[in-house]
């Protein structure tokens, strides 16, 4: 009976050694799950803020075509603006020629 105790014993021992590694690989486990989690977060947060970098770019690239556009509009008025003035140049012109 000494020796089934002492088996028993032994057996005890070793099943809490188990459950001790085994508590220490959950441990483990949770602890790369955790951080894995964490990681996940953090590339989420980068993807949000890529969008964002992304959705603001659109927006300034729209500003600046509507910039130029506006830069076309007044450069074709100047432009329109400067022939009626070479008209009115040319007209006062004939005119000073029939005068004289």
């Amino acid at each position: 009976s000494f020796i089934v105790c002492n088996l028993l014993v032994f057996l005890s021992e070793l099943s809490f050694i188990v459950c001790n590694l085994l508590v220490f690989l959950s441990e483990l486990l949770i602890f790369f799950g955790e951080l894995l989690f964490i990681v996940c977060n953090l590339s989420f947060i980068v993807c949000n803020l890529l969008v964002f970098l992304s959705e603001l770019s659109f927006i300034v690239c729209n500003l600046l075509v509507f910039l130029s556009e506006l830069l076309i509009f007044f450069g074709e008025l100047l432009f329109i603006v400067c022939n009626l003035s070479f008209i009115v140049c040319n007209l006062s012109f004939i005119v000073c020629n029939l005068l004289v």
